[in-house]
Protein backbone atom coordinates (compact mmCIF):
# COMPACT_ATOMS: atom_id res chain seq x y z
CA UNK A 1 0.00 0.00 0.00
CA UNK A 2 1.38 3.51 -0.89
CA UNK A 3 1.83 6.02 1.38
CA UNK A 4 0.82 9.83 1.29
CA UNK A 5 2.36 13.17 2.83
CA UNK A 6 -1.00 15.27 1.76
CA UNK A 7 -4.30 14.25 2.47
CA UNK A 8 -7.16 15.90 0.71
CA UNK A 9 -11.01 15.63 2.10
CA UNK A 10 -14.12 16.38 0.91
CA UNK A 11 -16.09 17.76 3.94
CA UNK A 12 -19.75 16.80 3.87
CA UNK A 13 -20.24 12.96 4.34
CA UNK A 14 -16.83 12.67 4.51
CA UNK A 15 -15.50 14.13 7.47
CA UNK A 16 -19.13 16.08 8.57
CA UNK A 17 -22.33 13.96 9.03
CA UNK A 18 -24.92 16.66 7.62
CA UNK A 19 -26.48 14.02 5.43
CA UNK A 20 -29.95 14.05 7.49
CA UNK A 21 -29.88 18.10 7.46
CA UNK A 22 -29.38 18.20 3.55
CA UNK A 23 -31.82 15.61 3.05
CA UNK A 24 -34.10 17.47 5.66
CA UNK A 25 -33.58 20.82 3.77
CA UNK A 26 -33.82 19.14 0.14
CA UNK A 27 -37.59 18.08 1.01
CA UNK A 28 -38.83 20.82 2.86
CA UNK A 29 -37.79 22.99 0.13
CA UNK A 30 -39.74 20.86 -2.55
CA UNK A 31 -42.61 20.24 -0.94
CA UNK A 32 -42.93 23.87 -0.13
CA UNK A 33 -42.35 24.89 -3.46
CA UNK A 34 -43.08 22.17 -5.66
CA UNK A 35 -46.11 20.64 -3.78
CA UNK A 36 -44.06 16.68 -3.21
CA UNK A 37 -40.66 15.76 -2.11
CA UNK A 38 -38.11 14.52 -3.79
CA UNK A 39 -36.92 10.78 -3.75
CA UNK A 40 -34.12 10.28 -1.60
CA UNK A 41 -31.86 8.46 -4.22
CA UNK A 42 -32.51 12.30 -6.04
CA UNK A 43 -31.22 14.27 -3.29
CA UNK A 44 -28.41 12.02 -2.47
CA UNK A 45 -27.04 12.05 -6.56
CA UNK A 46 -26.78 15.08 -5.92
CA UNK A 47 -24.44 15.40 -2.84
CA UNK A 48 -20.84 16.75 -3.70
CA UNK A 49 -21.76 19.49 -6.31
CA UNK A 50 -22.42 23.04 -5.56
CA UNK A 51 -25.99 23.68 -3.51
CA UNK A 52 -26.98 25.56 -7.01
CA UNK A 53 -25.61 23.82 -9.52
CA UNK A 54 -27.44 20.78 -7.75
CA UNK A 55 -30.91 22.40 -7.41
CA UNK A 56 -30.66 23.72 -10.99
CA UNK A 57 -29.91 20.48 -12.42
CA UNK A 58 -33.31 19.36 -10.65
CA UNK A 59 -35.88 22.12 -11.32
CA UNK A 60 -33.91 24.79 -13.37
CA UNK A 61 -37.70 26.77 -13.84
CA UNK A 62 -37.92 26.70 -9.58
CA UNK A 63 -33.69 26.73 -8.84
CA UNK A 64 -33.71 30.73 -7.09
CA UNK A 65 -37.31 29.93 -4.81
CA UNK A 66 -36.10 26.52 -4.10
CA UNK A 67 -32.81 27.70 -2.89
CA UNK A 68 -33.63 30.44 -0.81
CA UNK A 69 -36.26 28.31 0.74
CA UNK A 70 -33.57 25.54 1.03
CA UNK A 71 -31.49 28.35 2.82
CA UNK A 72 -34.21 29.12 4.79
CA UNK A 73 -34.72 25.76 6.47
CA UNK A 74 -31.19 25.40 6.56
CA UNK A 75 -30.71 28.60 8.79
CA UNK A 76 -33.45 27.27 11.02
CA UNK A 77 -31.86 24.27 12.05
CA UNK A 78 -28.41 25.80 12.26
CA UNK A 79 -26.10 23.19 13.25
CA UNK A 80 -28.53 20.76 15.62
CA UNK A 81 -27.99 18.40 12.72
CA UNK A 82 -23.99 18.25 12.24
CA UNK A 83 -21.79 15.98 13.86
CA UNK A 84 -17.87 14.56 12.84
CA UNK A 85 -17.87 11.19 10.79
CA UNK A 86 -16.54 8.35 13.64
CA UNK A 87 -13.45 9.02 13.84
CA UNK A 88 -13.18 11.90 11.88
CA UNK A 89 -11.34 14.41 14.49
CA UNK A 90 -9.55 11.04 15.89
CA UNK A 91 -7.71 10.72 12.67
CA UNK A 92 -7.13 14.38 11.29
CA UNK A 93 -5.42 14.58 14.49
CA UNK A 94 -3.22 11.87 14.38
CA UNK A 95 -2.42 12.55 10.75
CA UNK A 96 -1.40 15.63 11.77
CA UNK A 97 0.55 14.86 14.42
CA UNK A 98 2.45 12.47 11.93
CA UNK A 99 3.71 15.66 10.26
CA UNK A 100 1.16 14.97 7.39
CA UNK A 101 -0.99 17.59 5.73
CA UNK A 102 -4.18 18.12 5.83
CA UNK A 103 -6.99 19.74 3.14
CA UNK A 104 -10.64 20.51 2.48
CA UNK A 105 -11.68 20.42 -0.84
CA UNK A 106 -15.32 21.28 -0.43
CA UNK A 107 -18.40 22.31 -3.09
CA UNK A 108 -19.38 24.09 0.32
CA UNK A 109 -19.16 27.94 1.18
CA UNK A 110 -15.82 28.38 2.67
CA UNK A 111 -17.64 30.88 5.78
CA UNK A 112 -20.20 27.81 5.98
CA UNK A 113 -17.26 25.39 6.04
CA UNK A 114 -15.19 27.36 8.63
CA UNK A 115 -18.39 27.32 11.09
CA UNK A 116 -19.25 23.49 10.35
CA UNK A 117 -15.71 22.98 11.03
CA UNK A 118 -15.33 24.93 14.28
CA UNK A 119 -18.81 22.89 15.35
CA UNK A 120 -16.73 19.27 14.76
CA UNK A 121 -13.46 20.25 16.05
CA UNK A 122 -11.47 19.98 13.26
CA UNK A 123 -10.32 23.48 12.45
CA UNK A 124 -6.78 23.10 14.09
CA UNK A 125 -6.10 19.69 12.01
CA UNK A 126 -6.56 21.26 9.05
CA UNK A 127 -4.07 23.19 6.85
CA UNK A 128 -5.89 24.71 4.13
CA UNK A 129 -9.43 24.55 3.15
CA UNK A 130 -10.77 25.03 -0.86
CA UNK A 131 -13.98 25.81 -1.89
CA UNK A 132 -15.76 27.01 -4.46
CA UNK A 133 -14.73 30.64 -4.30
CA UNK A 134 -11.53 29.55 -5.26
CA UNK A 135 -12.42 28.08 -8.45
CA UNK A 136 -14.52 28.58 -11.65
CA UNK A 137 -15.14 25.23 -12.23
CA UNK A 138 -16.42 22.53 -9.81
CA UNK A 139 -16.47 18.70 -8.85
CA UNK A 140 -15.90 16.51 -11.07
CA UNK A 141 -13.76 18.87 -13.11
CA UNK A 142 -10.27 19.02 -11.56
CA UNK A 143 -9.88 22.53 -10.74
CA UNK A 144 -10.53 22.51 -6.99
CA UNK A 145 -8.03 19.40 -6.38
CA UNK A 146 -5.37 21.78 -8.80
CA UNK A 147 -6.08 24.54 -6.72
CA UNK A 148 -4.89 22.65 -3.23
CA UNK A 149 -1.89 21.48 -5.26
CA UNK A 150 -1.15 24.55 -6.19
CA UNK A 151 -1.35 26.27 -2.97
CA UNK A 152 0.32 23.41 -1.28
CA UNK A 153 3.16 22.93 -3.63
CA UNK A 154 2.48 19.81 -3.99
CA UNK A 155 2.77 16.61 -6.19
CA UNK A 156 -0.10 14.73 -7.62
CA UNK A 157 2.06 11.68 -6.56
CA UNK A 158 2.27 12.74 -3.26
CA UNK A 159 -1.33 13.34 -2.58
CA UNK A 160 -4.39 10.67 -1.80
CA UNK A 161 -8.20 12.57 -2.29
CA UNK A 162 -10.61 10.67 -0.05
CA UNK A 163 -14.62 11.02 -0.64
CA UNK A 164 -18.10 9.65 -0.32
CA UNK A 165 -19.17 10.54 -3.88
CA UNK A 166 -18.46 10.16 -7.46
CA UNK A 167 -17.54 13.21 -7.82
CA UNK A 168 -14.93 13.48 -5.38
CA UNK A 169 -13.60 10.52 -6.91
CA UNK A 170 -13.97 11.62 -10.42
CA UNK A 171 -12.18 15.72 -9.35
CA UNK A 172 -8.53 13.18 -7.84
CA UNK A 173 -9.02 11.23 -10.71
CA UNK A 174 -9.07 13.98 -13.19
CA UNK A 175 -6.21 15.76 -11.66
CA UNK A 176 -4.05 12.98 -11.50
CA UNK A 177 -4.18 12.17 -7.82
CA UNK A 178 -5.30 8.55 -5.93
CA UNK A 179 -8.14 8.32 -4.91
CA UNK A 180 -10.11 6.94 -1.80
CA UNK A 181 -14.00 6.26 -1.64
CA UNK A 182 -16.02 5.69 2.13
CA UNK A 183 -18.15 2.41 2.52
CA UNK A 184 -20.35 4.83 5.16
CA UNK A 185 -21.41 6.78 2.02
CA UNK A 186 -25.31 8.13 2.03
CA UNK A 187 -24.78 8.06 -1.56
CA UNK A 188 -25.55 4.70 -3.92
CA UNK A 189 -22.67 2.35 -3.36
CA UNK A 190 -22.20 1.13 -6.78
CA UNK A 191 -22.03 4.70 -8.49
CA UNK A 192 -19.33 5.32 -5.91
CA UNK A 193 -17.59 2.14 -6.91
CA UNK A 194 -17.92 2.89 -10.50
CA UNK A 195 -16.18 5.95 -10.46
CA UNK A 196 -13.36 3.22 -9.80
CA UNK A 197 -11.22 4.64 -6.67
CA UNK A 198 -7.72 3.51 -5.69
CA UNK A 199 -8.85 2.32 -2.80
CA UNK A 200 -12.42 1.82 -0.29
CA UNK A 201 -12.08 1.94 3.15
CA UNK A 202 -14.57 1.29 5.76
CA UNK A 203 -13.55 3.78 8.00
CA UNK A 204 -11.43 6.94 8.72
CA UNK A 205 -8.63 5.87 10.71
CA UNK A 206 -7.53 3.47 7.90
CA UNK A 207 -6.38 6.15 6.79
CA UNK A 208 -3.10 6.21 8.78
CA UNK A 209 -1.88 3.18 7.55
CA UNK A 210 -0.99 5.30 3.94
CA UNK A 211 0.76 8.37 6.05
CA UNK A 212 3.77 9.50 6.02
CA UNK A 213 5.16 13.19 7.00
CA UNK A 214 5.57 15.65 4.36
CA UNK A 215 9.41 16.07 3.61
Amino acid sequence: MKQYPIFLFDFDGTLLDSNDHVIHCFQEAFKDVCGSPLPLEKVTATFGIPLREAIRGLAPEQADELIRVYRRHSDALGLSMMHAMDGAVETLRALHDKGCINAIVTSKMEVNARAQMDHIGITDYVDLLVGPEKTTAHKPDPAPVNCALQLLDARPEDCLMIGDSPYDILCGRNAHVDTCGVRFTAVNLQSLLDSQPTYMIDHLSELLAMARPRA
